[in-house]
């Protein structure tokens, strides 16, 4: 089982994790960086184009995909 860290605090976060339980970001996977991110649209701070895919408001999916991205 890979781990990972936390963007903002570097805590342990795994793959299943939408949230940091430490800092209490939202956080989501980034495939093409292979690491966890904080959409800009739940933390301003953090300046990216990324956005849940479609399938995050069903609760299925922590994949993080472009703003610019149909799905």
């Amino acid at each position: 089982m890979k781990i990972f860290k936390c963007p903002n605090c570097s805590s342990t976060v795994f793959f299943e994790n939408t949230q940091c339980v430490n800092c209490k970001n939202t956080l989501g996977y980034h495939w093409y960086t292979d690491k966890f991110a904080i959409p800009q649209t739940y933390n301003a701070s953090f300046n990216n184009n990324l956005k849940f895919c479609f399938n995050h408001k069903y609760s299925v999916c922590n994949w993080l995909i472009e703003q610019s991205s149909q799905k």
